[in-house]
């Protein structure tokens, strides 16, 4: 992977300049923009004149100290970007991951928030998910977000099913437990779109079968994927071509790649079970489960790869109490 630095883009006559415009009002009242804040906008040569041009369009109108980078040859999420992007993010006051896999889920993520930063994040994101992202009811999201943040973080352990096989069970790190609303303060990382309550499971707690049938992180579902695992490490893969796929990745990194690093609650009744992980783990009402690198949410593991599968209809129990049943909350 390599970077270059080109100059700010012309928005593009069939970009929405309502969506700069949106982009606009999200920096200032989402994340408190100041005026003589830095922002960091890393990027790929795909959406350097589209997406990303909304960014440093809407960044222009609030700052005067913006830096534009432009990522090449990324291949999976959760890849370290070079040392020129880590030290960008660890400088800068909001850094706008808008690429085309994860960079949550790495050093670059982490460091971003460093010194009162905050980061967000958007892998994937087109301009229809950014469309969506930026009209969500993020009141109601932040309503919602917070209630299931406080139901997690008074129980112990967490059991997901589904009609389709899954049966898991997980150890919740009560002090971790983050609702992610949209709303980033100083300190914090999110996607956008927004909508999820997540944490990393204790090291080690993790048991049971997860069948991923909804939607792969950086990949397409052939047919469910069926994931054996035991305390807390994936032992055994079986489906179709997605799962090989998934087992092959995650294998690279020896026992660390097999580590379960997250469980996420999606709570955002705009979002869409798609291809796109990113939005689809956002839809209410499912669950999804990561694999790999669990550092930049509180874990301990730390490996350059972070793989989410989805759970589409999901009954979620926290200490035997459930909270979710055919797509309704029990709060």
């Amino acid at each position: 992977m390599y970077i270059s630095r080109p100059n700010f883009p012309t928005i593009e006559e069939r970009v929405d300049k309502d969506l700069v415009r949106l982009a606009t009002e999200y920096l200032r009242n989402n994340l408190a923009l100041g005026k003589n804040e830095t922002i960091l906008i890393v990027t790929v040569t795909e959406m350097l004149k589209t997406e990303a041009a909304i960014w440093t369009t809407a960044a222009q109108e609030l700052s005067e100290s913006i830096e534009l980078v432009c990522l090449h040859d990324m291949s999976h999420s959760g890849e370290e970007p070079p040392e020129e992007i880590i030290a960008a993010a660890t400088n800068a006051s909001v850094t706008i991951f808008q690429t085309d896999f994860s960079l949550t889920h790495t050093q670059a993520g982490k460091n971003a928030l460093l010194s009162g930063g905050r980061a967000l994040s958007l892998p994937g994101a087109d301009l229809n998910l950014i469309k969506m992202a930026l009209e969500t009811d993020y009141v109601a999201l932040k309503t919602l977000g917070l209630s299931l943040e406080k139901k997690l973080r008074a129980g112990e352990t967490i059991r997901v099913t589904s009609e389709e096989g899954t049966d898991l069970t997980a150890g919740i790190r009560t002090d971790a437990v983050e609702a992610e609303t949209g709303f980033l303060s100083q300190g914090e990382i999110g996607n956008l779109p927004s909508g999820e309550v997540f944490f990393a499971p204790l090291l080690g707690t993790t048991n049971g079968t997860l069948v991923i049938d909804g939607s792969i992180a950086d990949d397409v579902l052939d047919s469910p994927i069926t994931v054996e695992i035991k305390d807390g490490s994936a032992v055994k893969f079986s489906g179709g071509v997605a799962a090989k796929n998934l087992q092959e990745k995650l294998s690279q990194y020896g026992e660390k790649g097999m580590i379960v690093a997250e469980i996420g609650i999606g709570t955002n009744i705009n979002a869409r079970v798609c291809d796109n992980l990113l939005e689809a783990e956002k839809a209410y009402g499912t669950v999804h489960v990561a694999f790999g690198n669990s550092s930049a949410i509180g874990g301990e593991n730390n490996v350059p790869i972070h793989i989410d599968g989805l759970v589409s209809k999901p009954a979620v129990y926290v200490d035997e109490e459930k909270i979710l049943e055919n797509k309704a909350f029990i709060l």
